[in-house]
Order: C-alpha cells, then structure tokens, then sequence
C-alpha cells in the first residue's frame, strides 16, 4: 500500500513539473508576439508620418526613430535566445523528468523494502534484548533456586528460545542436579543452542558426574566445532588428569595456553597434574622439574587472578610441605611475597580486610626470618610490610573492619602503637587515633585512647573514658591512675571530686618516672593539665614541692576554674 501511494505520487509530481515547462514556454512565445505586434504598430506610424511630409525635418526626430528600430531588433535577439535556453532547459527537465518518472517508484521500491527489513531487524533485536534482560535478572538472584524459577519463568514466555535452557540447566549443574542439567541442555540443542557450547556444558555435567570418559568425547566434539578454544581443552585436560592420563592432560593444557596465554583455569588446573607426576616420579632430576613447574603455574595463576584465594593456598601449603620433606630449605620470601603481591591487589581493589590478611601473612613468614633464624637481609622487608599496613588502616573506610583477632604480631602492634604515638606528638590526632584503634585490646592503645578521648580529641571512638582504661589490668601504673584521677578531676564520666582524684593518685606504685616525663611536657598536655597532675602527685604524697610552689599551683588550678578543697589547701 505505502509503495503505491509513494509510486503514484511521484508519477504524478512529474507530470506537473512537465505541465509546468510546457505553459513557461507558451507564455514566452505569447509575450514575444505582444512585443513584436507593439513594435510594428509604431514601426507603421513612423512610416505614415515620414510619407505625409508631416514630420519635422529633425535630427532628434531621426535618432528617435533609429532609436526605436535598434529597440526592435535587439528585442527580437534577445527574446529569440531566451526562448532557445528555455526551450533547452525544458527539453533537459522533461527529460530528466521522464526519466525519474519512470525511475523512482523503483528506487522507492527498494528503499521501502529495505526500511521493512531494518525495521524486522530492529524489532527482532528489540525482543532479544529484553529476553536477555530477563535472563540476566534471573541470574542475579540471591541463590540458585530463585534463579531456576525465574528462569522457568522466562522460559514459559520464550519457549522456543535456548539460552534460557542453558543457563537453568547451568543452575542444576550448581545443585548437583546433573540429569536435570543435561535434560537442559538436550532442550537447548533441539531450539538451536550453539553447538560448541553444548558439546561442552554436557562435557562438564558428565565430568560432575564422574563420567570422565563420556566428558571426554563431548569435549572432543566441541573442539570439533571450535578448535581455538582454550575453555574446551583445558576442560578435557581436566578428564584425562582424573584418568592418570597426564600426558594427555599436559597436551590439552599446553593447547589451551597456546589459544589463550592468559588462561588462568589452564595454570591453575594444570599445577595439579605436576603434583601427581613429581610424587610418581624416582628420577630426582625428573622430580625437580616437575616441582618447579608445579610451583611456576601456581605463581603465574595468581598474577592472571590475585583475587582467588585457592592459588595462594595451594602454594602456601606446597612450599611448607616441601620444606617438611627436606627439598627446600628457604621459602620463605617465596611465600611472603606471593602473599604481599595479592595483598597490593587487594588495596587497589579496596578490600582492606583481605589485604591485612595476605599483608598479615607475608609479614609473618619475614618477621620468622629476622627474629627466629636471625637473618637481617629481611629486616627491609619486615619494615616494608609494617608501612603498607599501617598506611592500609589510615586509609582504611569507615566501613571496612579489620579482624581484630587477627593482629598476633607483636612486632607490628608496637610498631603501629609507635606510628601513633608519632602522630600524636606531630599534631595529627585523627591518624593516632586510627592507629590507637586498631590495635585495641592492647593496653598501651586503650590508654593513649582514653587519654585523647577525656581531652575531646577523638572523632571515630565510640567507648567511653572509663570502658578504655578498663582494658588494662595495672590499676597501679602511675600512668593509668593519673588519667583515672584526671577523669574526677574534670568530672568526666564521674562526678568531679578531687578527693577521690587523690585516692587514685595514691595507688600508683609504678612507673611514676614516665608519668612525671610524660605530663612535664607542657608542649602536648598543656599547661593546665599539667599543674592539676602536679597538684594531684604532690596531694597524694608522691611529689614534695616547697609550700610557695604549691601555693601557685592552687592558684593557677583556680583561675582555670577548679575549685580546691580547703582541707587540701
């Protein structure tokens, strides 16, 4: 219907422009006629005077008429040429337009049923969107079993659609329900699934399945399709390594990383392989190789993929087995660096709690070499690892925990409470106090706390005053029973009352030099506190200070609005 329409019209248009030539030319010729018939009659007229003498003898009267005549001629030439170009630009139109009129519902033709065809494409393309949509948000629910009824869902709406049953049959797969896999992925085929890819997922479900050898001849038929697939040969390597056919096994995986040189399943599947063959093996040159490469795939596994957990583990526990039976000796730094690489990944994916873990780790294997086997070419590498812990908890997000439990290095606690006790001194309480909390329980750390927080100095602690000094058995430290007295002495968490300051004061019966160096510092505890610590020491009968001292430490206590017992005074 539309490609008559558009074809008539054309036709049409056409023939109007023709029509339209035609009538320009008549109108031309007709205009001409008029000019000419209007020259003549004052052609007729000059002549009529000139013959009854009538005419005055003039030169004017000459020109005039010479004047006229040139007019004439010049008219008739010029008329003559504008017909001549339009009756050539009317030939060429009418030609031209001939030639479109029989030309373009042809185009038009086409150029429609082209349109159709894009407009089917689109349509089609459209459908298959939403269908993949819908099987995308199938797959992205919570567990598996949600997944197979979203997708049973779909498949009701598209039943005559494959990818739907390839991927609830991947789902069966994960439940361990292997027939009803393949029973999918039988239906798929029949709907015209990719062959390649069937070939292969009834290879996996029949690898599941134990049935190695069926797994096999699938995978075979999907190489068959696709024979650059590193996927289908490293899945067949898989089969033939639980036949103990490693020679197979290794052909495969070589041929898959010949594909794929970045296949990670290809290293990570094939350090297995090495595995069986070095413990078969009584050649110790054939043992060694078979050692190295077994440890060179599960390096390279986890440059390809830092992010899986299995590779590091399975290297780990290699290593420590090997130095168990006397193959190696120093692996350490092997594994430590292994675990510091995949920790580097894991802050620059921003899993801060993973990174401490592998971070954690690595310092642990260097910190046996330096302290235990007393090896210093390794201290760089324990203070190397200590810094990229620490600026890991300052850059740490509010969110992201840090397992506590976890923090079982002594050596990197004290660093880290070193670290904050620095940044405290140099003015940058909110880094010392991330520091400071992160390694809570610790004593030293649960004071400092308590201290910044009595001090309004904390931003991020949530306990209180009292809850922090309360993780310190040493009620006795002259240290922790100043920062108690100074909490009454403020009425911080308890009502102010110098009495009971000076009772606490009074237990101290230890370290009274670093607490007397400690609030001497007038620079970081401030003037104010430190004359009330002198008051409370000198009370308490820890200090003696000459009677005029005393008397001018009441009185500067009083102008910072502390009120001093008289039975004190």
């Amino acid at each position: 219907m539309i490609k008559k329409i558009f074809g008539n019209f054309i036709v049409v248009f056409f023939i109007v422009i023709i029509v339209f030539n035609t009538m320009l030319c008549i109108f031309c010729i007709d205009r001409q006629k008029a000019v000419n018939d209007k020259i003549d009659i004052i052609d007729d007229k000059i002549a009529i005077i000139e013959v009854d003498g009538v005419r005055e003898e003039t030169l004017s009267e000459e020109k005039i008429i010479q004047f006229y005549r040139e007019i004439n001629d010049k008219t008739n030439e010029a008329i003559d040429r504008i017909l001549t170009i339009v009756g050539l630009v009317a030939g060429i139109v009418t030609f031209f337009s001939l030639l479109l009129a029989f030309k373009a519902p042809h185009d038009i033709d086409k150029r429609i049923d082209g349109l159709n065809e894009m407009l089917d494409d689109v349509k089609i393309s459209g459908e298959e969107a939403k269908y993949q949509a819908l099987i995308s948000a199938a797959l992205a629910k919570r567990n598996t079993y949600e997944s197979i009824k979203k997708l049973t869902d779909v498949i009701h709406k598209y039943p005559e659609k494959p990818d739907a049953y390839l991927m609830r049959g991947f789902m069966y797969d994960d439940i361990k329900k292997y027939d009803l896999a393949i029973s999918e992925y039988e239906t798929a085929k029949k709907f015209g699934c990719d062959m390649g890819t069937y070939y292969n997922v009834m290879g996996v479900a029949y690898s599941n399945k134990d049935n190695h050898k069926k797994a096999i001849n699938f995978y075979t038929e999907a190489i068959a399709c696709d024979s650059t697939n590193s996927t289908y040969y490293c899945n067949r390597a898989c089969s033939y390594d639980e036949l103990d056919e490693s020679e197979k096994a290794l052909a495969d995986f070589g041929e898959a990383l010949k594909y794929d040189s970045d296949c990670y399943e290809a290293y990570y599947n094939r350090n297995f392989t090495y595995d069986k063959l070095w413990r078969m093996q009584t050649d110790e040159r054939k043992k060694k190789e078979y050692i190295l490469k077994r440890k060179e795939d599960l390096e390279k596994a986890i440059d390809l993929n830092p992010e899986d957990e299995d590779a590091p583990e399975a290297l780990r526990l290699f290593i420590l087995e090997l130095i168990e039976v006397g193959i190696l000796e120093r692996p350490f730094e092997g594994i430590a660096r292994t675990y510091e690489k995949v920790a580097d990944y894991s802050v620059a994916s921003g899993d801060t709690e993973r990174a401490f873990k592998h971070y954690h780790a690595s310092l642990h294997y260097y910190t046996q070499q330096v302290y235990i086997n007393e090896k210093d070419e390794h201290k760089e590498n324990v203070d190397r690892i200590i810094q990229k812990i620490i600026q890991l908890i300052l850059n740490k997000k509010e969110n992201d925990v840090i397992n506590i439990s976890e923090k079982t290095n002594p050596i990197l606690v004290n660093e880290i409470a070193q670290m904050a006790y620095k940044c405290y001194i140099d003015d940058d309480k909110l880094s010392a106090e991330i520091l400071f909390n992160s390694i809570l329980p610790q004593e030293a750390s649960a004071i400092n706390l308590a201290f910044m927080k009595r001090r309004n100095e904390t931003t991020i602690v949530t306990k209180s005053v009292g809850e922090l000094l309360n993780y310190s058995d040493e009620k006795d430290s002259a240290v922790w029973c100043i920062n108690k007295a100074l909490c009454y002495v403020d009425g911080v968490d308890v009502e102010s009352d110098w009495n009971e300051a000076i009772r606490v004061v009074e237990n101290s019966s230890k370290d009274l030099g670093d607490a007397i160096e400690w609030w001497s510092n007038i620079g970081i505890v401030g003037e104010k506190e430190a004359n009330n610590v002198f008051l409370l020491l000198h009370f308490a009968g820890l200090l003696n200070e000459d009677e005029q001292s005393v008397e001018q430490r009441i009185e500067k206590a009083e102008r910072y609005g502390y009120f001093i017992p008289e039975e004190l005074r």
